[in-house]
């Protein structure tokens, strides 16, 4: 045997690799994560190699954060929004308070080359900020002459056209769909929509649902005008497009400045994020696995993995980078997925910091409190030789609330209370365009003898 050494890391290899041909670098008549990596051949950047794996640490990359471009901001100033900001002396709409704050958010605390705001109105784009006061000023005003209509889909596919490679696009809007035909309620608007985003596969989606009270015209999607609604709040929406490490920047400070409701994430990759497998804590106290040493994604020796014996253990992860959507425990439970070729696997549970601690044994206390959540898993019926290679990986889907908040029909009190007319129809337009993404993965091994 010979040794290569990767800068700080060492990794033992046989003399003979290259010549022999085979892709399977450690001998186990399976092929994995890390045959697929181990190199016979020094690496640059060797402090970003896993000396587990052998494979890029992606999540340690250190890549320069870019500047936005422009920062392009559109209010929907259509006649629905109208009752968003009546004029009314001496109250402000809970509407007018938050995004008075937020435009005002975008001026002082955003890093951008430009920054322009709009009003859309009637499917045209006006330019109706001039200065810092005007545009917080304006919302708290309502200073603006509301125009009638602004068709939804067009309003998205004109603002996305706009946007360019590194821009970033805010549009504020209730998102109403009233189609001019109204014999075509639903018509092609998620296909519309899907094609949009199929068209830009690198744009990120970020949208903040929030609720305010409202007085006025309300108009349904048949174009019906009820006078002097409403009694409950009214949903709005603040949709932020761009490039994902763009659209993070704005993600930041909304999630700093701002209170909202409900948010939904489209069209964002975390790739590999940190954890490990516990090696005392969430283990069947009969198992007699070990976990490598210095490789927390490795167990070895793990003799009970045939088809009559379960192996238990629990891996600790640190979502805490992500979206609180995909932190969401419930959002977990239903996505979050273990996968492998060779082996039977399945989740048991989830659990956050504080349902877990409680399992913790002594010897974890510590390295427990830099994971966010815990994930009980069983394997069984592992393939000969007894290695699998496994990943967990959280699958993109819609959030529950978006389900809550749609409405097919808002012709009744009862019927828009409180909810957006087919919502459900424009997110899921999008959704369908990042259609069976991962959003993470977290790559670990199982072997029965050590590496």
């Amino acid at each position: 045997m010979s040794k290569v050494s990767f800068g700080k890391w060492v990794i033992v290899l046989s003399l003979f690799l290259s010549s022999c041909g085979s892709s399977d670098v450690d001998y186990d008549n399976v092929n994995d994560v890390i045959d697929n990596c181990i190199s016979s051949e020094p690496v640059e950047n060797a402090d970003l190699i896993d000396p587990c794996t052998g494979c890029n640490r992606d999540t340690l990359r250190n890549t320069p954060s870019k500047k936005i471009d422009n920062l392009n901001v559109y209010l929907e100033i259509s006649g629905s929004m109208k009752g968003y900001m009546p004029k009314q002396t001496g109250r402000s709409t809970g509407f007018q308070k938050q995004m008075a704050s937020l435009f005002s958010w975008f001026v002082t605390s955003t890093e951008a080359k430009g920054k322009k705001f709009y009003g859309i109105k009637d499917d045209q784009t006006t330019l109706e900020f001039e200065s810092k006061d005007d545009v917080a000023s304006k919302i708290s005003r309502a200073e603006f002459e509301f125009g009638k209509t602004t068709t939804l889909p067009d309003l998205v596919e004109k603002i996305i056209r706009k946007n360019g490679q590194e821009d970033v696009s805010v549009i504020v809007s209730d998102f109403l769909y009233s189609p001019p035909n109204v014999l075509n309620l639903e018509g092609t608007l998620n296909v519309r929509l899907r094609e949009m985003f199929l068209k830009r596969p690198e744009m990120a989606l970020s949208v903040y649902a929030f609720k305010s009270d409202y007085s006025g015209k309300f108009y349904t999607v048949t174009n019906k005008v009820i006078n002097n609604c409403c009694n409950d709040k009214r949903p709005y929406y603040v949709w932020v497009l761009g490039k994902q490490p763009l659209v993070s920047k704005i993600d930041k400070l909304i999630a700093e400045k701002m209170t909202f409701e409900e948010e939904l994430h489209i069209g964002k990759k975390y790739g590999n994020i940190k954890g490990e497998i516990l090696a005392h804590s969430g283990r069947d106290e009969f198992s007699t696995w070990q976990r490598k040493s210095d490789c927390p994604n490795i167990i070895t020796e793990a003799k009970n993995i045939s088809k009559e014996e379960k192996l238990i253990y629990t891996i600790s992860l640190d979502l805490s980078k992500l979206p609180k959507q995909h932190q969401n425990l419930e959002y977990l439970k239903s996505n979050l997925r273990v996968s492998s070729s060779n082996s039977k696997s399945n989740i048991t549970n989830i659990y956050t910091y504080k349902d877990f601690e409680s399992k913790l044994t002594k010897e974890d206390v510590v390295l427990a409190k830099k994971y966010t959540h815990f994930v009980e898993i069983e394997t069984s019926s592992v393939d000969v030789p007894n290695k699998t290679t496994l990943n967990l990986e959280l699958q993109n889907s819609l959030p529950i609330w978006v389900e809550n908040w749609n409405t097919e029909s808002d012709e009744t009190d009862a019927e828009r209370n409180g909810k957006t007319v087919l919502l459900k129809r424009v997110i899921s337009g999008i959704q369908e365009a990042h259609e069976n993404e991962t959003l993470f993965s977290y790559p670990y091994i199982i072997t029965a003898s050590a590496l």
